[in-house]
């Protein structure tokens, strides 16, 4: 439930940010 949660607040994140930040956060998750 909680990666679910987490998932959910970073597509609002996302949604919120610019396309430059999308790229990082998924940068950052590749990494992970």
């Amino acid at each position: 439930k909680r990666k679910a949660i987490r998932q959910d607040g970073l597509f609002a994140l996302v949604k919120k940010m610019p396309g430059a930040t999308l790229a990082r956060l998924i940068q950052l998750t590749q990494a992970r």
